[in-house]
């Protein structure tokens, strides 16, 4: 298990990495297509908002549950738990979010939730990381991350599909 200020260090460097990558890395992505505002659509924007509502209710009742009836919540829990609040608050209280944006800030919260979620399947089964081989879990995440610029050309669909080979 993980020592609570490394993972809480983990969590500050995701909330600046996704800062930092949407204003430094995303802005100059231009195109024509997903610069739309997700709060043009009611309809997409209505459901965006309930979905994420909801799941951030369910994400917060978890833990005050575990952390009344067990008087203890796992570390890597926790910091996933807030990786999650962090990604659906920005999505609920940014005014203007176009869907690349909203699509950019999900591949970037799971390059971080990701490490996590495997190191919690490997607790709970008694497996070692180093036999999870966690790179390929993470390289094509990475892909889509740096690749997300030439989306909608050729290149991106032939890197998407490395990426999802490696993946498998």
């Amino acid at each position: 298990m993980y020592n609570m200020p490394l993972l809480l260090l983990y969590v500050f460097i995701y909330c600046n990495a996704d800062f930092i990558l949407d204003a430094l890395y995303l802005s100059k992505y231009n195109t024509e297509t997903n610069n739309e505002l997700i709060q043009d659509n009611p309809y997409f924007y209505y459901s965006i908002i309930n979905i994420y509502a909801f799941a951030l209710f369910v994400n917060n009742m978890h833990i005050i549950k575990h952390t009344i009836k067990y008087n203890s919540l796992n570390n890597d829990s926790i910091a996933l738990s807030l990786i999650y609040m962090k990604y659906t608050t920005n999505i609920l209280l940014t005014s203007k979010m176009t869907i690349c944006q909203y699509e950019f800030s999900r591949n970037v919260m799971w390059l971080f939730a990701t490490p996590l979620m495997i190191k919690m399947y490997c607790d709970v089964n008694r497996i070692k990381m180093q036999n999870i081989n966690l790179q390929w879990h993470l390289i094509p995440v990475i892909i889509n991350i740096i690749n997300y610029q030439y989306k909608n050309t050729i290149l991106y669909y032939a890197f998407t599909s490395l990426a999802w080979i490696i993946g498998r």
